[in-house]
């Protein structure tokens, strides 16, 4: 999957990255495409060299990412206010718009996010985020769309 990420923080600063997911590992890049970061399985790599090579910075134990995994699905069970409407338009295309609010697990801050789902594959085709940590909102907005055969690289082979 290939998506393009646009936060804006209080006060109206913006960021944009890009990202290329395969599965568990993700490559994060600057708005013009420049490899910055890179998570594969259990490995979190940074690069200084537009991705020529990767410098492994953090290995996560089992354990960490065990309680990773169970603070997720803490989230998901502890959800509220979860709305779908079905059938909506987006950009041409019929989706189903979720709406969910929830708890951060390790901070407990709290997040508003909406998800338009395309039906039959599940493919989240855009999502927004919105927190509001100590009454600095922060707004992601995710645009998204299926990579074929695209995959993040793997510094190790």
């Amino acid at each position: 999957m290939r998506s393009r990420s646009t936060t804006t923080m209080a006060g109206g600063l913006k960021m944009v990255n890009l990202g290329l997911t395969e599965g568990k590992n993700h490559l994060t890049m600057d708005e013009n495409g420049v490899p910055v970061s890179l998570f594969r399985e259990d490995k979190f790599y940074t690069t200084a060299d537009k991705g020529e090579t990767w410098t492994l910075v953090q290995t996560y134990s089992p354990e960490v990412m065990a309680q990773t995994r169970e603070g997720l699905a803490s989230q998901a069970e502890n959800a509220t206010n979860i709305t779908c409407n079905y059938g909506v338009d987006l950009d041409g295309r019929s989706v189903n718009h979720f709406t969910v609010d929830y708890a951060i697990y390790n901070t407990g801050t709290p997040v508003h996010s909406e998800y338009w789902v395309e039906p039959e594959t599940g493919f989240a085709w855009k999502a927004r985020t919105v927190t509001d940590p100590g009454g600095n909102e922060i707004i992601i907005e995710q645009v998204s769309e299926p990579a074929p055969g695209e995959s993040p690289p793997d510094p190790d082979n």
